[in-house]
């Protein structure tokens, strides 16, 4: 026999912790024969008090390495005993208690300490196992382990959970019928079917709101056309749809699916602007001069026929080969481009996102969005659209519903510029100086001066989130102050009524006017769905984001137990948030798991501080960390710092 000595099986023990006597025998090369002496010296190990097993045969040092006690102010709290390693097997409630099994030993059952969401009996976990105070051992989550079939259940997990509706009333549904077997007709409307007319929109997308048609005339002004799917004429103002419509106030866009405000027989079929197709829309015919400069415009009901849809890349890949539609177009909105940046453009770049899906509708990616010049042109179209729509309601005294965004505030201002000397360079002129004008949004001062806080602020996403978030929300409301953004004193919402209420709103308002027709006073129901849009924006908003950290939490859970190279990308009050390039994983580091010391965050100076060592955390650092939890119904990806690669000393 050819065993290592006692020596060298403790060494390694202590150093490898929670192996197996099989894992032992792999390592030390046991020849199979050999195989129970080698377990009686195991046991002669264990009863000389040298080594411990646990329940589930990983053997241990009695000189076992605990965690390290996490430094209190005026106390220290010593965390339970760890019996190291992570084990994968299965949760089961039994007589009204959660349990835990290992796959190696499934008749052996650990009590589980901790709250159970979102996840059923018989759902395969990862857990560790700790000895309690009464010498029981307890077993902790330390994430799940889903399945491709379980994908789907989680994403309808995910949905409840916030309250999303993934379908409609039989009530809704019959309306939504109804209405779509209408039959096309030109009466009442003006018949644009003859003008080449383009949709260009992402890859993948089922509802086109907006349709673009373009004429540079021969004494080189532009006629531009703007047609919008025209969502009202099928959908009755306070009806089953429009209610429910009015309930959800958008379509929420998750990364593997879009919950629609409208049925998708309507918002993808009949009054989506499909190539080919006849369809209602609301036009809004522009004139421009030869350098894009607004002369007049014209709202109307019209019949259309897109020609050609389009995606951002084919766009651009015509453009490249001489497409005189695409030419044109690319030449106007660029006339439009200009003009707004004359007045001022608030450039706040932060990088998106978005998630990769395989076959099976999983996460595999996420990945960077890359900026098409493609879509500038749609996008100046449509707030050139916006500001006209706002235009026209003020002018013929409409109960419109205004995208407005309040200026910031000043306080804040100062604390921002106080707290970031940085950004004081260049300053066009000093707080005190400037003049506000309390019935409007818009202010050329401070407009000029953020302007320049961003220009200072350059590359660095942690000052331009602090600059942002001195800065208003906007939101929807009926006075129609303005939008401190664009810099404008008029815009409203008009051209996505297939996914926005307050585009709907403002179309019916429109509608009834140009019909004759008169309304009463609606300024206190518009204030009713103008806050009610608002509040569920704020909430659509924070869904989307949630839904994002779901998906990463999907992408990190096969990695608990791996360490990464990764950049420190936020900081709160209880942890800071670092970053892993490969997978593109965010997660949280806790300051109560950073070893040997107790740290704080200074908001002040954007630090993480030890109160003991003066190791420093900032934004940007790189330390080494391991993923030590995942949670994917909460979105929740937990790390430890192993060892700061790039900390200064107070």
């Amino acid at each position: 026999m050819n065993f290592p000595s006692n020596l060298e099986i403790l060494n390694y023990i202590r150093q490898n912790p929670g192996k197996t006597s099989s894992q032992l025998r792999t390592l030390f090369e046991v020849a199979k024969k050999d195989k129970a002496a080698f377990k009686l010296r195991l046991k002669k190990l264990i009863k000389s008090n040298e080594l411990r097993q646990n329940r589930a045969k990983q053997f241990f040092t009695i000189a076992l390495e605990k965690d390290p006690v996490p430094l209190k102010r005026g106390k220290s709290t010593p965390k339970k005993e760890k019996l190291h390693g992570l084990i994968e097997g299965k949760l089961f409630k039994m007589r009204g208690e959660w349990k835990v099994s290992g796959k190696s030993d499934p008749k052996k059952f650990y009590p589980l300490k901790g709250k159970i969401r979102g996840l059923k009996s018989g759902q395969e976990v990862r857990f560790e196992l700790f000895a309690g105070r009464d010498g029981q051992t307890l077993a902790k989550l330390r994430g799940q382990i889903v399945g491709r079939a379980q994908f789907s259940e989680i994403c309808q997990d995910f949905l409840d959970r916030n309250k999303l509706r993934d379908g409609f009333k039989d009530s809704i549904y019959e309306e939504a019928q109804k209405v779509s077997a209408e039959t096309i007709s030109v009466k009442g409307r003006k018949d644009y079917r003859d003008w080449y007319t383009l949709c260009i929109d992402p890859p993948g997308a089922r509802d086109h709101d907006d349709a673009i048609s373009l004429n540079h005339n021969d004494d080189g002004t532009w006629t531009l056309g703007i047609h919008i799917a025209d969502v009202a004429h099928y959908v009755a103002e306070a009806g089953p749809m429009d209610c429910e419509a009015l309930k959800r106030s958008f379509t929420q866009y998750l990364p593997w699916q879009a919950v629609s405000m409208l049925p998708e027989i309507l918002s993808t079929d009949k009054c989506s602007l499909k190539q080919e197709q006849d369809r209602f829309a609301f036009s809004c015919i522009i004139e421009l001069s030869a350098r894009g400069i607004l002369k007049s415009y014209e709202f109307c009901k019209t019949i259309v026929n897109v020609d050609q849809f389009l995606t951002y890349e084919e766009s651009i890949l015509l453009l490249e080969a001489k497409n005189p539609h695409l030419l044109n177009l690319s030449k106007l909105t660029g006339y439009l481009r200009k003009r707004r940046e004359k007045t001022g453009l608030l450039r706040l770049n932060f990088p998106e996102t978005r998630v990769e899906f395989n076959n099976h509708n999983e996460p595999i990616g996420i990945i960077a969005k890359n900026y098409i010049a493609s879509q500038s042109w749609i996008e100046e179209c449509m707030l050139l659209t916006n500001k006209c729509c706002a235009q026209f309601l003020k002018k013929h005294k409409l109960v419109g519903i205004y995208r407005e965004h309040d200026s910031p505030d000043l306080e804040q201002l100062k604390e921002l510029l106080q707290a970031e000397p940085s950004l004081r360079k260049d300053l066009p002129s000093s707080i005190k100086s400037i003049e506000i004008d309390p019935k409007s949004h818009v202010q050329p001062q401070v407009f000029s001066l953020y302007a320049q806080l961003i220009e200072n602020a350059g590359d660095d996403l942690d000052m331009l989130r602090k600059i942002l978030r001195s800065m208003s929300k906007a939101n929807y409301g009926i006075g129609g102050n303005g939008h401190f953004a664009l810099c404008w004193q008029d815009y409203a919402h008009f051209t996505s009524p297939i996914r926005r209420y307050a585009d709907l709103w403002v179309h019916r308002r429109m509608s009834a006017f140009l019909a004759g027709k008169k309304e009463g006073d609606l300024s206190v129901i518009a204030g009713d769905v103008s806050d009610r849009i608002s509040t569920n924006e704020i909430t659509n908003m924070k869904v989307e984001r949630q839904a994002l950290k779901f998906c990463n939490a999907w992408l990190a859970q096969d990695r608990i137990g791996e360490e990464f190279e990764a950049k420190v990308s936020g900081m709160q009050d209880f942890g800071m948030y670092v970053a892993v390039t490969d997978p593109a994983i965010e997660g949280l580091v806790r300051f109560q798991d950073i070893e040997g010391d107790y740290f704080n965050f200074n908001p002040d100076k954007s630090i993480v501080y030890g109160k003991r060592s003066g190791k420093v955390f900032q934004m940007g650092d790189i330390v080494r960390a391991r993923l030590i939890k995942v949670d994917i119904t909460k979105g929740q990806i937990d790390f430890k710092v192993l060892s700061p690669k790039s900390t200064k000393e107070t």
